[in-house]
């Protein structure tokens, strides 16, 4: 039962640190356009509106690994050549650094560095970001079919067209 997402801005990998930045940066939207309901479905007066910022909570993100690796210098490379990220991240350079904030962590040795980002970062609750686009979809009109799928089959157009005239 899968249901946690770690949601960041640095990313070792670039094109993730750019997608996942374009996410992060539409959650608002999401919200804005959704009402989440008890049952996830269409509002009415049986089910209960619930907080729709629960899909996401902003709580950071560190990460943290020996000093010169990949791990946090490919972090810091993608946000330099993004630019859209250099705000958002603090970067400890020494164990000693990361213990000052971080004491119940205690790093042994200057052996580490980290890098922390303070701001649009966290979690996300996947069923609920699902909920939320869901619902966003329907209020802009999409009728949702809640089926599981027994069969996918290839049509052009034209025999698209030819089963539409079938129904009229």
């Amino acid at each position: 039962y899968d249901e946690g997402r770690i949601t960041r801005k640095t990313d070792p990998d670039p094109i993730w640190a750019e997608l996942a930045a374009r996410s992060i940066d539409r959650y608002p939207e999401i919200l804005q356009d959704a009402t989440i309901t008890d049952g996830g479905g269409e509002s009415d007066e049986s089910s209960k509106a619930t907080n729709p910022w629960k899909f996401y909570e902003e709580c950071g993100h560190l990460v943290v690994g020996t000093i010169g690796s990949d791990v946090i210098s490919s972090r810091i490379d993608n946000a330099v050549r993004s630019e859209r990220n250099l705000p958002l991240f603090h970067h400890f350079k020494s164990a000693q650094d990361l213990n000052k904030r971080f004491p119940y962590l205690s790093f042994p040795d200057d052996s580490f560095e980290g890098l922390l980002e303070e701001h649009d970062a966290g979690y996300i609750s996947a069923r609920g970001l699902v909920a939320a686009q869901t619902s966003a979809a329907q209020q802009m009109g999409v009728h949702v079919y809640d089926k599981v799928v027994q069969e996918i089959t290839t049509t052009t157009a034209m025999q698209e067209e030819e089963e539409e005239k079938e129904v009229h």
